[in-house]
């Protein structure tokens, strides 16, 4: 953190402004650039919340310099999300998002307590416990949905917390989340989907169910069949042997 706070990115005029007119035509070359000219630079990007998610308690210290380093005005955190993150949506993200993307359960913590929007959206109208449960980070899930977090809002790809749970086997999510009352039959929404290319199959109102069957995600599976009807299971069962 104290490399990326040095002045590294803010010196950067070109990056910095290519980073703010979000140009994604271009960025890749002058990333490459960057790394070139700033070896440690990648590393730094990429790891700074991993080292900090091995701390065994709150350092305030630490956690006030995220906190002032972690703006949606701050120049250097707008390239160094696009650097780490190339693509996702830099508008609207929060500190929040970023830690419930990364696990980092002691700055989740701390930024609940400072009264950060729980249920906050970012450019994708993603929330920090989509994030959560996208990237399988199980005590970020519970934490939020202890404080309150809605676990059933739809982002833009039309997908909720337990969709993405489901399809990518977090079976410990999947439990929390169906524990919260998300229901397991939940379709895909989509306000405006997208048109298909050629035989591709359309997945809109694709339930999480039918991503574990079709994933082959077992554990997912098992965690779903106490919430489900008899005629449910027997669907279920034709999807995952349809596979």
């Amino acid at each position: 953190l104290g490399y990326l706070n040095s002045g590294i990115l803010n010196g950067q005029k070109h990056l910095s402004t290519l980073l703010l007119q979000n140009d994604n035509s271009v960025y890749p070359d002058r990333q490459k650039d960057s790394k070139m000219d700033h070896p440690f630079l990648d590393y730094a990007a990429s790891n700074v919340f991993t080292h900090v998610s091995r701390m065994d308690s709150a350092d305030e210290t630490l956690f006030a310099a995220l906190d002032e380093f972690m703006r949606i005005e701050n120049p250097a955190f707008i390239s160094w999300y696009r650097l780490a993150r190339p693509h996702h949506r830099v508008s609207d993200v929060s500190p929040l998002h970023v830690a419930a993307h990364d696990g980092v359960l002691n700055y989740c913590q701390h930024l609940i307590k400072l009264g950060h929007d729980i249920n906050g959206l970012d450019g994708d109208l993603r929330t920090p416990i989509s994030w959560a449960s996208r990237k399988g980070h199980a005590s970020i899930v519970a934490l939020l949905l202890e404080n309150g977090a809605n676990a059933d809002l739809f982002g833009k790809d039309g997908l909720n917390p337990l969709h993405y749970a489901a399809m990518t086997n977090q079976f410990l999510i999947v439990r929390l989340l169906l524990a919260a009352g998300v229901n397991p039959m939940t379709p895909r929404f989509m306000k405006h989907p997208r048109m298909r290319c050629g035989n591709s199959t359309c997945t809109v109102a694709n339930t999480p169910l039918k991503y574990a069957c079709q994933g082959g995600c077992a554990e997912a599976v098992v965690e779903f069949v106490k919430y489900l009807s008899a005629e449910e299971l027997d669907r279920a069962l034709g999807c995952a042997a349809r596979a």
